[in-house]
């Protein structure tokens, strides 16, 4: 590794993209290998090689990855404390690695870079600042900041790839003083750092950018004013464009798929006015991606689940396609594969310039991009896009390769089932041949589709279909709901609770309870199947047992109620006013349902579900039903439980305001 990083180091010239050390390093630590193999590798090299700057920074590198990975991708509310605990806890020796980088060669630009990256991502570890301000930190470890389980929680995730940080490093000497305000905003102070090693560096201040995108609690404004400020002044035009496309890409590709007439408008103005520019190569490819998907959504639309294309947008976004690969061969098949498929599998037009062929004969050197992978894997034993037989290059690997496609579909969250799906809608053969190979490796998500691929009710492909095999459906639903995939539970469940209806089973009624029940430990709250699973849990227990009914009210309703979601609000809040209002799991209290049922009605006010709650609640139509529904209101007011009012209000109530 130190020969080859040496060999095409980029200190004399910068250097990206393929082949460089910077895409070296990136391959080295990609997500999909073996974590804690790899950072004892790395650990190694730097202990015989302690005054080695690849070393140190190769390490670095994987600790930053490390934490990206333990923060993982989700919004920031959806990451537990123990994942931010561990993720602080790699970020820590990530830093303190390339710091041991730069004492090792101070004119390190990769470095200098990386620290400005982990330091944005996730923040500058306290001893850092507390040297920086010239004071001594007594400890490197924020233990006492958390509760023991939490910290061991949070210990777990850094464990195996070699623990916290033990041992607080010092500085290099070549880190300059900090300005007063860059004690406040680090990102300011990494960059001049940075810039002073590596003038104009485009890769460096694209991540600068970056982190001033809204999101990180900057502004498009204030990313603008930075591309058009002195930092930015030695650029060339083509250089300062690809900033902009970096700060144009973030609000273009949240109004991608908009149908909005004024957000066409404007996002194709932006793209056009790009395009019209002068652009890098891979600038001027991004564009193009953008644009590709966003005619493609433009060109398709559905009418009563029929799906139709329009030719001449789908026929200009491949013309576009085409240029885009002659500009980036080597990261079309990541960036484009599927709008390729749209164009030539659904749309229908014809691969003149065999775009798919040529990336797949690609994607066998590169494997950049599971989805291409999987389609390699049937590709030429199926004859597809041209391509036939065993390539020299993949000849005896198979077996690696598609798990080394499963590794990557695993880590970039691919939908391997609906993607070998797409491919049995235009090669009912093909995607066959790839549910089978799924299947026998036991992929649950490929389980589930395949087994509605071969159900009764299944509607053909375009290109012909499977053989019904109702058995063989059932036997792969359950066994993808065993594996404990969370819309596989729900179908089970859905089964299994028919079977009860039909047949009164108490066996089938457990297993659709227990298949809800596990869809809240495997799924979290913003996966689409939890809702779905939840409310079917509350309908089941709701005529059960009245342990049952008391987990409905008491446990599952109120898990639905926090989710600060409009929908499941009203809904939950409805079901307890009915809960409240008939005796289910609770003493009947009319004025709790009435509290319950107002909640539901500033949510929905024009649910008939309301409505007609409403006028049971005020026994409208029953004789003297007015008056005695405002006595029921007093009375109940006055006989709340601990238990009831914790349940409506959070809290026990106080004995001063029980009446």
């Amino acid at each position: 590794m130190e020969l080859l990083l040496a060999a095409r180091d980029d200190l004399g010239s910068r250097r990206t993209g393929m082949g460089s050390a910077q895409w070296l390093l990136q391959q080295l630590v990609a997500p999909w290998l073996e974590h804690a193999a790899l950072m004892q590798t790395l650990r190694a090299w730097a202990a015989r090689s302690p005054r080695s700057y690849h070393a140190w920074l190769a390490l670095g590198i994987a600790w930053e990855a490390a934490a990206a990975r333990i923060r993982s991708g989700q919004c920031a509310d959806r990451v537990s404390r123990a994942q931010w605990i561990g993720a602080g806890m790699a970020s820590e020796q990530a830093v303190a690695c390339l710091l041991q980088a730069l004492e090792c060669n101070p004119q390190g630009r990769m470095a200098w870079h990386r620290l400005l990256r982990a330091t944005c991502y996730l923040g500058e570890p306290e001893w850092l600042l507390a040297q920086q301000a010239g004071a001594a930190p007594d400890d490197c470890s924020a233990a006492g900041e958390h509760d023991d389980a939490m910290w061991q929680a949070g210990l777990a995730h850094v464990a195996a790839l070699g623990g916290p940080l033990q041992q607080i490093p010092s500085l290099p000497a070549c880190l300059a003083p900090r300005l007063p305000h860059e004690f406040e905003d680090g990102k300011i102070y990494w960059l001049r750092q940075a810039l002073a090693v590596s003038p104009d560096d485009l890769d460096l201040l694209c991540d600068y950018l970056y982190f001033l995108y809204p999101r990180w609690g900057g502004s498009h404004e204030q990313m603008q004013g930075f591309i058009d400020g002195p930092i930015c002044s030695g650029l060339t035009e083509a250089q300062r464009n690809h900033l902009r496309e970096l700060k144009e890409n973030d609000w273009i590709g949240m109004l991608e798929d908009s149908e909005d007439a004024d957000d066409i408008a404007q996002v194709q103005e932006c793209l056009d006015a790009l395009l019209t520019t002068t652009l890098l190569p891979v600038t001027r490819a991004r564009v193009l991606r953008a644009y590709t998907r966003h005619l493609a959504c433009l060109a398709r639309t559905e009418v009563d689940s029929v799906v139709r294309w329009d030719p001449v947008m789908m026929q200009r976004v491949y013309t576009m396609l085409v240029q885009m690969f002659e500009l980036m061969p080597y990261r079309f098949a990541e960036w484009s594969l599927y709008t390729l498929q749209q164009c030539t599998a659904d749309a229908g037009i014809p691969d003149s310039a065999d775009l798919m062929g040529r990336c797949l004969r690609l994607e066998e050197l590169l494997h950049n991009d599971a989805s291409a992978l999987l389609w390699l894997d049937v590709a030429r034993p199926a004859g597809l896009a041209g391509l036939e037989g065993d390539a020299p290059a993949a000849a005896g690997c198979r077996e690696e390769r598609f798990s080394l496609a499963l590794r990557m579909a695993d880590v970039e969250h691919l939908y391997v089932g609906q993607h070998a799906l797409n491919l049995y809608d235009t090669n009912s053969d093909a995607g066959i041949a790839l549910f089978e190979r799924l299947v026998a490796r036991g992929h649950a998500d490929a389980m589930l589709s395949y087994s509605e691929v071969i159900s009764t009710t299944a509607a053909p492909s375009r290109c012909g279909r499977a053989a019904p095999d109702p058995t063989r459906s059932a036997a792969l639903l359950e066994q993808a709901a065993a594996a404990d995939h969370p819309i596989a539970l729900c179908h089970w469940a859905c089964r299994r609770a028919g079977v009860f209806d039909e047949s009164g089973s108490p066996e089938a009624r457990l297993d659709a309870l227990r298949c809800y029940r596990r869809v809240h430990d495997v799924a979290g709250p913003h996966h689409r199947a939890w809702p779905f699973a939840m409310k079917n849990l509350v309908q089941l227990l709701w005529d059960g047992t009245a342990e049952e009914r008391w987990e409905a009210v008491h446990e599952v309703l109120p898990r639905i109620w926090l989710q600060d979601d409009i929908a499941l609000e009203a809904w939950a809040s409805r079901h307890l006013a009915n809960a409240f209002l008939v005796g289910v799991g609770v003493d009947c209290n009319r004025w709790l349902a009435s509290v319950w049922l107002e909640r539901a009605e500033e949510r929905e006010p024009d649910d008939p579900g309301v409505a007609e709650l409403r006028y049971r609640l005020q026994m409208k139509g029953y004789w003297l039903g007015q008056l005695r529904w405002r006595r029921a209101i007093a009375r109940d007011r006055l006989r709340v439980v601990p238990a009831a009012h914790a349940l409506t209000f959070g809290a026990p109530p106080q004995a001063a305001n029980v009446g």
